[in-house]
């Protein structure tokens, strides 16, 4: 682009943290830009998420022994990591890819390019706060690992020393004697914890409706409720995209719809191997 060209249109399709961060590096970049979501902004899992930014999540979930976890979740409701059974043959290749890579040489390649990310996605947040003046309780307190019991405590021992030695990732090692004194909220009786203290953490609708606000005040467009029905495609190149709000035209499309982006495959004509999985996260009162 030049002075005199006119801004180029994007479409970003998906109005969640990584949308509205895309919108956020486009219109600074120089782009004229909209961001459609077919509900609301930020209302999907970039809401329903604890908000932690932790470099100390270096380690992929595809740890050996990840896949004797992964098949008993099928069938556990409420396990923290779930996929949802089904007769498919894309889940089954991509538990088969999931599976392969469940060993140590590949647990520790992943873990090098997740550094990679999670150390400039920090140093990022840092700036962007401090930049866009985002009042959305971001906190450097770290991240606390409590553990119940003794075997509990051995175990994490030598994951924390696996982060240390490969990673340079270290954490506090905290008796449970002395858990009460640093956080109250805390009972007596625990084995103790590991305080991994690089990391933070946010307020995620804090941050999504804070973050989005001053993107249109810098001339970004959300348009909400907005559902993508259809790709037209010319060749190689998107034309324009069918909506429930009519035709989209854009010079450019970011898609980021992140779990759903699989169904899209078929009109990208490219394959996504991604599979929508379940967390969870309990909000409570903050305690005295």
């Amino acid at each position: 682009m030049n002075g005199s060209s006119k801004r180029e249109r994007v479409i970003v399709v998906g109005a969640g943290i990584i949308g509205i961060g895309c919108a956020h590096y486009l219109s600074k970049a120089g782009f004229e830009v909209t961001v459609i979501d077919r509900g609301s902004i930020g209302g999907g899992c970039s809401n329903a998420n604890c908000g932690f930014v932790c470099p100390s999540h270096v380690l992929p979930l595809t740890e050996p022994g990840a896949i004797r976890v992964a098949l008993k979740s099928l069938f556990t409701p409420n396990a923290p990591f779930r996929i949802k059974p089904r007769f498919s043959p894309s889940l089954w290749k991509w538990m088969w890819q999931f599976a392969r890579r469940c060993n140590h040489r590949d647990m520790l390649a992943a873990g090098s390019h997740l550094k990679a990310i999670l150390d400039s996605s920090m140093t990022e947040y840092r700036r962007l706060i401090v930049e866009e003046s985002l009042d959305c309780q971001w906190k450097e307190s770290g991240l606390l690992y409590v553990l119940h019991t003794e075997r509990g405590m051995r175990e994490f021992t030598q994951t924390d020393r696996l982060l240390t030695d490969h990673f340079g990732v270290s954490a506090t090692r905290i008796d449970g004697k002395d858990l009460p004194s640093l956080d109250p909220a805390l009972k007596s009786g625990l084995a103790g914890a590991f305080h991994y203290e690089d990391d933070a953490f946010v307020r995620p609708d804090s941050l999504n409706s804070q973050w989005s606000q001053r993107l249109v005040k810098d001339g970004v467009v959300f348009k909400e409720h907005c559902e993508l029905q259809g790709i037209a495609r010319s060749e190689d190149r998107i034309v324009h995209l069918d909506t429930s709000q009519g035709e989209l035209k854009a010079d450019q499309f970011v898609i980021a719809t992140g779990a759903w982006s699989a169904k899209l495959s078929a009109d990208l004509k490219c394959r996504i191997p991604i599979q929508p999985g379940k967390g969870y996260a309990v909000t409570m009162t903050r305690p005295d």
